[in-house]
C-alpha cells in the first residue's frame, strides 16, 4: 500500500516552502492539485517535474476511485492545495476518508497555514479560539450564523473571499455587537502585507474610506475590550 502525503504551500510568499515539502514533492509518483495550472505553475517555479492530476468538486467520485487503486499498487501520492494547508477549506476531505476506511496511510507534512499566520500576528489572545472559517455567502444566513457565534468568549478567526470584506465586516460589527477587538490580516506573506488594528466599527470605516484589494483574515476577540480603542492602526511587514 502506498502513502498519500499532505503537503502545504506558500500562502504568498513562494520562498515559504520546507525542503522536505520539496523533497517530498520530487520523489511521489504523482501530485494532486485543485487547479492544474496553479499546480503547474508551482511545480516550475521550484523546477520540478512531475505527473499532475486535478482533484475538485467536478471529479472527486472519480478521481478518489482512482486515487485508491493507485495506492493499492504501492504508488505514492502528494496532495497540494493553490495556498496553504490541504484539505482546510479544500477539496480532499473525502479523499482522505476514504483512504482511512481502506486502512491506507497518510502523513502530514507542517508548513504554511493562514490561520496560524493571521492567528499569531493579530495581537489578539491565541491560547484558545475558534475557526469560524467561511461565513455563508447569503447575507441572512451569514448574519444568523453570526448571531449563534455571539454566546462563544474567545477569539474567532474568520476567512471570506476579498470582494465581500466591507458585506462580511457590516455583518459582523452588527450581529456581535461592533466594539470587539479585532486585527485583519491582508496578504500575509507578500511584500506589501500588512494588519489592521481596532474595533469592528473603525475597522469598517477605516476599509470603507481607503479600499484595498486581495486575500485576508479576520481575527475577533469575542470578549469585548478595549485593546485596540485608540483607533484602527495598520503596521506593515517587509517580507524577504
Amino acid at each position: 500500500m502506498g502513502k498519500l502525503f499532505l503537503v502545504p504551500t506558500p500562502i504568498g510568499n513562494a520562498g515559504d516552502i520546507t525542503l522536505r515539502a520539496l523533497e517530498v514533492l520530487k520523489t511521489v509518483d504523482e501530485v494532486i492539485c485543485e487547479e492544474r495550472k496553479v499546480g503547474s505553475r508551482f511545480l516550475k517555479h521550484h523546477r520540478i517535474q512531475q505527473n499532475l492530476r486535478t482533484l475538485n468538486e467536478h471529479n472527486e467520485s472519480e478521481q478518489i476511485r482512482d486515487l485508491l487503486n493507485l495506492l493499492k499498487d504501492g504508488k505514492q501520492l502528494a496532495l497540494i492545495s493553490d495556498a496553504g494547508t490541504p484539505v482546510f477549506a479544500d477539496p480532499g476531505y473525502r479523499l482522505i476518508q476514504a483512504i482511512i476506511a481502506s486502512q491506507g496511510e497518510i502523513v502530514s507534512l507542517p508548513g504554511p497555514s493562514s490561520l496560524m499566520t493571521a492567528l499569531v500576528v493579530s495581537g489578539l489572545p491565541c491560547q484558545d479560539f475558534y475557526c469560524v472559517g467561511f461565513l455563508p455567502r447569503k447575507t441572512e444566513l451569514r448574519r444568523k450564523a453570526l448571531q449563534s457565534l455571539k454566546r462563544l468568549q474567545t477569539t474567532l478567526v474568520i476567512y471570506e473571499a476579498p470582494y465581500r470584506l466591507i458585506p462580511l465586516l457590516k455583518d459582523v460589527s452588527g450581529e456581535l455587537g461592533g466594539r470587539q477587538t479585532a486585527s485583519l490580516c491582508v496578504r500575509l506573506s507578500y511584500p506589501d502585507e500588512r494588519v489592521l488594528r481596532g474595533n469592528l466599527k473603525k475597522l469598517l470605516a477605516h476599509c470603507e474610506a481607503s479600499p484595498f484589494k486581495g486575500e485576508f483574515v479576520l481575527v475577533v476577540d469575542n470578549r469585548v475590550s478595549d485593546r485596540f480603542s485608540k483607533g484602527c492602526k495598520a503596521s506593515k511587514t517587509r517580507s524577504t
